[in-house]
């Protein structure tokens, strides 16, 4: 309910407005979906490392609910999208495209996050051993591609809706 709360509270943070006409505000929208889930994403990571390494409670718990979290972004995100494609904005079969492969790239972006986070889990249980720190800095090269991805995505689908 908290993480729920936090999510509306960026939406009214980015967005002024309930309801938005512009192609940008709304694309705004979807990046904020977006970043949010890879930021659950992220702790949920966290916590599947910490639930993998000692079975207990607290941990497990969290991660089944962050990683309810993240479902329900990926699907946050996928609609918002699709609202996009559905609103009144001229829909063309690249803006289709374009719009497929942003949600594609919000999947990818979800999924390196959540390994970034186990990786870090790692890095902070194990700091003594290279290779975690080494995977980590990996990973976390690799979430900040697909962060700038799912900005290019963004950015290329605003252009082919107006």
């Amino acid at each position: 309910m908290l993480l729920f709360l936090l999510h509306e509270m960026y939406h009214v943070a980015i967005m002024q407005a309930e309801y938005t006409e512009s192609v940008n505000e709304n694309i705004r929208k979807v990046m904020a979906d977006a970043f949010f889930t890879a930021l659950v994403a992220f702790a949920f990571g966290l916590c599947l490392a910490g639930a993998m390494k000692r079975f207990d409670g607290p941990f497990l718990g969290s991660a089944l609910l962050l990683g309810t979290f993240v479902i329900l972004g990926i699907f946050w995100t996928r609609r918002a999208v699709r609202r996009l494609l559905t609103a009144k904005y001229t829909t063309s079969e690249t803006a289709k495209r374009s719009a497929r492969q942003l949600v594609a790239y919000c999947v990818a972006f979800v999924a390196s996050s959540a390994t970034f986070g186990l990786e870090v889990m790692g890095v902070w249980r194990y700091s003594s051993d290279r290779y975690y720190s080494f995977s980590a800095v990996v990973f976390g090269i690799i979430t900040c591609v697909w962060f700038f991805n799912v900005y290019r995505g963004a950015r290329r689908l605003t252009s082919d809706l107006t």
